[in-house]
């Protein structure tokens, strides 16, 4: 579980096994390991920010060996993550056609990621979900592959193509593209539920990105500066003194090794070895 995986699909497919599959999982390999999801709390202070604002609200996220992620219209968070991962986990995924639906409350969804859902502050707090949700909605991604077999594959998807609210209800229902859908199908699924509670806990979003991304592998033996590149946190981005303040924040965040068996040694080595209760499904074996 330690290298990229192909991320083409097949255009035709079982939307009933393909929704099976993902509601036994919580989030799928590849968006742990590439940043669709920044991991910055101030999105808004970053380099990336700044380059998508000077581009008409596009940015290249990822160019590297495997992937060229770019992002368009909006920029996504470890929040936007923290509400899919609640979602999936639930495993209410609903097939219809080849898309796939999920209907779910909002107090039941701010009560997962512990917030109020009451009062004045509920309300504001409600109003807070439906903004990200929307967000989800108006994003669109271009992806490309660098290498491999399907070299030169590209791919323009949308998330979301119906976010629709019910006051009376206080529901959400939610229509997944069926090209969100169908990126799926080369990927692995990774099942960290017992965790999530514990992830959605972390409050520092550069932390909660390193710990999703750790996770999405059997095992770990890399520095701590290479898996930070991985998640575009890089020292040439930023002041020496700022990319050490993230290194430092990390290596004594204590819950790392302490519930996610991450450890960090003397020479900024990380190891990881994989959590009991963390499972992997490879979705291309379950669905034919």
């Amino acid at each position: 579980m330690n290298q990229q995986t192909s991320m083409t699909y097949s255009k035709n497919f079982n939307i009933n096994l393909l929704v099976d599959t993902l509601n036994k999982g919580t989030n799928s390999v590849n968006q742990m390991r590439n940043v669709m999801f920044l991991p910055y709390k101030r999105i808004d202070k970053t380099k990336i920010y700044k380059e998508f604002i000077e581009n008409d609200n596009k940015v290249i996220l990822i160019e590297n060996k495997y992937f060229t992620l770019k992002i368009l219209d909006r920029l996504l968070s470890q929040i936007h993550r923290d509400i899919l991962d609640i979602i999936f986990s639930q495993g209410i995924l609903k097939p219809i056609e080849k898309q796939a639906y999920v209907e779910f409350s909002m107090y039941d969804l701010l009560k997962r990621m512990g917030r109020p859902y009451n009062g004045r502050k509920g309300k504001q707090n409600y109003e807070w979900i439906k903004d990200k949700i929307k967000d989800l909605k108006r994003v669109s991604i271009e992806l490309k592959i660098n290498f491999g077999e399907n070299l030169g594959h590209e791919a323009i998807f949308g998330m979301v193509d119906r976010a629709d609210y019910s006051e009376k209800r206080k529901k959400f229902i939610i229509l997944f593209s069926r090209t969100y859908l169908q990126m799926f199908q080369k990927d692995v699924l990774v099942n960290y539920n017992y965790y999530l509670p514990q992830i959605i806990n972390i409050k520092d979003d550069t932390i909660k990105a390193f710990v999703r991304y750790i996770i999405c592998n059997d095992y770990i033996n890399n520095s701590l500066e290479n898996i930070l590149k991985e998640l575009e946190i890089k020292k040439e981005y930023m002041s020496i003194r700022n990319f050490n303040s993230i290194k430092k924040k990390i290596k004594e965040y204590p819950r790392l090794k302490e519930i996610f068996n991450i450890k960090i040694d003397k020479n900024e080595q990380v190891r990881y070895n994989k959590l009991e209760n963390i499972h992997f499904f490879n979705i291309k074996k379950e669905i034919t």
